[in-house]
């Protein structure tokens, strides 16, 4: 189940889970329904991605919490300003597994 959009914003998608409380709330009721793997981003205060490690703890640990190791999550691991920090969500532990993008993706505000 992936829950947010890499470059979806509230004017295109009003429902588009966007601070951290929404994609928790988001991840608990797809795992609720069913759901048994969950990818999703997070995002700064603009609705920018971001990559930021406690942002994605936030939401991480209160799952981790209340559901064990009965869904794997992941994000995409592409932001940071080097290969040890875009590959951080997986190396701390947070995500199972990241998305690689070989692709130059960031073109600027959207």
């Amino acid at each position: 189940m992936a829950l947010t959009g890499a470059f979806i914003d509230k004017r295109q998608n009003p429902n588009q889970p966007f601070t951290g409380e929404e994609v928790y709330r988001e991840v608990t009721a797809c795992v609720e329904a069913g759901a048994t793997w969950i990818h999703f981003h997070v995002r700064d205060a603009e609705g920018g991605n971001i990559g930021e490690i406690e942002e994605y703890r936030k939401i991480v640990q209160p799952i981790r919490d209340r559901y064990g190791d009965k869904v794997l999550l992941d994000g995409c691991a592409a932001f940071g300003k080097n290969s040890k920090d875009v590959c951080a969500p997986v190396t701390k532990g947070l995500f199972e597994t990241g998305v690689v993008n070989p692709v130059c993706t960031f073109a600027g505000s959207y």
